[in-house]
């Protein structure tokens, strides 16, 4: 679709150009007299392609809704990771770490910078009775894959919920505060949570 937006306009301003040629031709026989009917001409058709082509760049601009990439660049990081751990652009900056819950109960988890308990680990991280655990962690801990926190923190019951535009993305604890965490344009995928990680880098940084 885009290939034929982009051919489709391209055509557009090959057909004007060719246009502008022949009220050029016309002109500057009418015109020998005076030579600026040529040069005032040629300015015209300079301006229309300089128009057409900003008008271009806007839309393909428009078009591509590329997901900008901002990796972090900051110091180095150990993350512990109770699950399998994400993909990110960071592999010489961020180190992931193999974390089980029972870590988090004997304090071995204060040797990272943060914990992240990914998705598929959610539904053990509610069940287990933590709440006190989490909200006394001495490094962030963020809960991936949820939008609330009622579940690790009271005694609300958890439920797999399928991420919804709107809604965070993920939820965490940092420094005793509860945060949203969003995802850049609500759209999930592999892009967008490569920004989602780098910035949630910066934040624990």
């Amino acid at each position: 679709m885009f290939n034929t937006f982009y051919k489709g306009l391209l055509s557009e301003i090959t057909r004007i150009r060719r246009d502008t040629n022949e009220k050029e031709k016309i002109t500057s026989k009418s015109s020998s007299w005076n030579g600026s009917g040529l040069s005032n001409c040629g300015g015209i058709s300079l301006k229309k392609s300089i128009s057409l082509f900003m008008v271009l760049l806007f839309l393909l601009s428009g078009c591509t809704d590329r997901v900008p990439s901002n990796p972090y660049t900051g110091r180095d990081l150990k993350i512990g990771v109770i699950g399998e751990p994400p993909s990110i652009l960071e592999v010489n900056k961020v180190t992931f770490y193999p974390l089980g819950f029972e870590e988090l109960l004997n304090g071995k988890y204060k040797q990272y910078d943060g914990v992240f308990i990914m998705k598929e680990r959610l539904p053990e991280a509610a069940a287990g009775n933590y709440s006190d655990v989490f909200m006394g962690l001495e490094v962030p801990v963020i809960f991936v894959g949820t939008n609330s926190l009622a579940s690790f923190t009271g005694d609300t019951e958890y439920q797999v919920k399928e991420y919804q535009a709107g809604e965070a993305y993920s939820s965490g604890i940092i420094n005793g505060e509860s945060y949203g965490l969003g995802i850049y344009n609500d759209q999930v995928n592999e892009e967008t949570k490569h920004l989602f990680y780098s910035d949630l880098f910066r934040l624990i940084e």
